[in-house]
């Protein structure tokens, strides 16, 4: 009697905790993306819970893994604390922040997983890359050079001649990028990131932009979108 009852509840709460959609954790981003073989460099991954109210706090982790998702090690738990590296308590963003210092440039993938109340499995988020670059490749954006300058005829102003903005695709090598640019005769100045802002971010820079095009002194065609 007593074994029929305990398999009857079994049956019954069991489906309570593995049925279902599960929680989003929503794809990470590492500021910066990209760090420097041999400069000991503090990176913040950040990632947004779906599903905050169910979230256990302290079960939010930072997984280092291979590039298909197996798991090297547990790196760090993320907090939404407002506390290393995260910005704004209780929004849900947890972020951490860790140290890296890499001999040789390489790849290095992170996930971020987290548990839920109610909830057998884990939700994982999707895999990131992050590149440690050799030393020669620049990660950081640099100032135009304000002395090499010509005068635009249709516009009549002065802009910055020799150096132009490329874009590439996420996840391009920078090997590759050296490469490309080797070859057109060029020298890589500076880099900044355009792609790891989210969709959030993404509106809100938009309507910055539509607001300045209202005043007379900005025009469009000068904003880097």
């Amino acid at each position: 009697m007593v074994q029929r009852q305990l398999f009857f509840w079994m049956i019954l709460f069991a489906p309570c905790l593995t049925l279902g959609q599960s929680p989003i954790v929503y794809r990470p981003i590492a500021m910066p993306p990209a760090v420097t073989a041999a400069v000991s460099t503090q990176v913040v991954f950040s990632a947004r819970i779906g599903s905050v109210a169910t979230v256990i706090p302290t079960g939010v982790q930072l997984l280092q893994v291979d590039a298909v998702g197996n798991v090297l090690n547990s790196a760090a738990s993320l907090n939404d604390q407002g506390l290393a590296g995260d910005d704004l308590p209780g929004d849900g963003v947890f972020s951490t922040t860790i140290t890296i210092n890499e001999t040789q440039p390489t790849v290095l993938y992170w996930q971020i997983s987290a548990a839920f109340r109610g909830r057998l499995r884990r939700s994982l988020s999707q895999v990131i890359a992050l590149e440690v670059t050799p030393a020669s490749f620049p990660n950081g954006p640099t100032r135009p050079d304000s002395t090499n300058v010509v005068i635009d005829p249709e516009t009549n102003q002065t802009v910055v001649c020799n150096e132009i903005d490329l874009t590439f695709a996420p996840g391009t090598a920078s090997s590759a990028i050296s490469s490309l640019v080797s070859a057109a005769g060029g020298t890589i100045l500076g880099r900044y990131w355009v792609d790891s802002l989210s969709w959030e971010c993404t509106k809100l820079r938009s309507l910055v932009v539509e607001h300045l095009c209202l005043r007379r002194h900005v025009r469009p065609s000068k904003l880097r979108r």
